[in-house]
């Protein structure tokens, strides 16, 4: 019998409980960015926006949606397990329930935008 990919998706919100949930200290701990302290200094020195994704992670784990999300792009370093560097990626993700069996579909919107990655749109050109 296979998994619909519904299926897991459920599987996956049951597993993390329902907002506000309520995590051990370990498992706070394994669910938390921690940027270097250079990183941290550059984005507060430059009141870098991005910034707020560090501060509101807790807020994030805590109380936000389980849902399918899909890397268009991403900084290799962010797939080591010992990365202790916060870089950048592109996501997309889908808060629908539409989205739950639709992973086909952010395959090709990724890629599709990936395509996309150092065109110049005509209204610029």
């Amino acid at each position: 019998m296979a998994i619909e990919i519904g299926d897991l998706i459920q599987a996956c919100r049951e597993a993390f409980g329902s907002p506000p949930r309520r995590l051990s200290e370990a498992e706070r701990d394994a669910f938390r960015i921690r940027p270097t302290l250079f990183i941290r200094a550059f984005l507060l020195f430059r009141w870098d926006r991005h910034r707020k994704i560090l501060r509101d992670q807790d807020t994030l784990r805590d109380f936000g949606n389980v849902v399918w999300g899909y890397v268009v792009q991403a900084n290799r370093r962010l797939f080591s397990p010992t990365n202790r560097w916060t870089l950048p990626a592109v996501m997309i993700y889908g808060i629908d329930p539409y989205f739950d069996n639709a992973l086909p579909l952010f395959e090709a919107v990724a890629s599709d935008l990936l395509d996309l990655r150092g065109m110049i749109p005509r209204e610029k050109q």
